[in-house]
């Protein structure tokens, strides 16, 4: 009984000291190698990659978004760009495993691909890919995840998707049966040219309110820009931080803004219609009250990823009336 008072609670000790040291020499010799790293262990936890990604801003590492020439399935460290001179660290692009719809064997497909040079243009991956593995599916996740920028824009793209599968399935085709063009081979040389690929522009773009919404559905976060950055002078001076929001203000008139991350409607006894809609801004989040007056005016306007500025009361009570750290708006 003796050594059990002792043996576990020191040995782990022990361990999780060694730990602790041996990563945090990775992160500061090796930021970018280790954040990507750790990202690639949370792929699937969105809420973890969200707090990696801003201490990677912090740190001064651009998370890129996924690049068919320059993603892997895991996170990985990419060249500096230009502007790498200003904090001396390397980028991280994301990981293409990590883009909802998309799998493993499509991306061990787009890497095998391009294992001899890079993708020139969106021909040049489509001649190059089965279409078969990487599949329409997965083309157009990748697409609305940003991994074609490179080649042209997204609503370009997505508009004439139908017209790139065909392309690179007749490409395929004509491949596996052998079949050039009529003039191919003449001259003893193989100057069979691949069809040109015409892209039809879209009769209207998407906003970026809807670039951002597929960045979050397909990655679970913003990634190309966060929907309040277009807000952040604006909420700076007409609106109070959320983290600055206590107990002892209880009842007291306030504005507050930010980005709805999560709407709730409910019915209420009497039949008319509440609504409990939480926030968050760039330093916490917190929950909004609209009793059915204030609902019956605003609703359908409490979407979730829309930026909103919310005049209320602070409600710091919990159901026994004592002041509690849960922060709620009564707007």
């Amino acid at each position: 009984l003796g050594f059990a008072d002792y043996c576990f609670n020191k040995s782990h000790s022990a361990c999780y000291g060694m730990i602790s040291y041996q990563t945090a020499y990775l992160k500061a010799h090796y930021p970018a190698a280790f954040m990507a790293a750790l990202m690639t262990s949370d792929y699937d936890d969105t809420d973890r990659l969200a707090i990696e990604i801003a201490e990677c801003k912090h740190m001064g590492i651009k998370v890129l978004p996924p690049d068919v020439n320059e993603s892997f399935g895991e996170f990985a460290v990419v060249p500096p760009s230009d502007d790498a001179e200003l904090t001396g660290f390397e980028n991280i692009r994301f990981g293409m495993n990590a883009v909802k719809n998309v799998g493993t064997g499509a991306v061990e497909e787009i890497i095998r691909a391009r294992t001899e040079k890079r993708f020139s243009n969106i021909e040049d991956f489509m001649s190059e890919v089965n279409t078969r593995i990487v599949n329409r599916k997965a083309l157009e996740s990748l697409a609305k995840a940003g991994a074609f920028d490179a080649f042209t824009d997204r609503s370009t793209l997505l508009h004439n998707l139908d017209t790139v599968l065909a392309y690179g399935q007749r490409l395929q085709k004509e491949r596996a049966s052998g079949q050039t063009d009529l003039f191919g081979g003449m001259g003893g040389e193989d100057v069979a040219a691949k069809p040109t690929l015409k892209l039809d522009a879209p009769s209207a773009k998407h906003t970026l309110r809807e670039l951002l919404l597929w960045e979050r559905e397909l990655m679970g976060l913003y990634l190309s820009q966060q929907p309040l950055e277009a807000f952040s002078v604006l909420l700076a001076e007409q609106t109070t931080p959320l983290n600055s929001l206590k107990a002892e203000h209880e009842g007291k008139q306030v504005v507050v803004g930010g980005v709805i991350i999560d709407a709730r409607e409910i019915t209420t006894k009497n039949g008319a219609k509440m609504a409990f809609v939480k926030i968050e801004d760039e330093h916490a989040e917190t929950e909004v009250i609209l009793f059915p007056s204030t609902y019956q005016q605003t609703v359908g306007l409490w979407e979730r990823d829309r930026v909103v500025i919310v005049r209320g009361k602070i409600n710091a009570k919990d159901r026994e009336g004592n002041l509690s750290e849960d922060i709620k708006i009564m707007a």
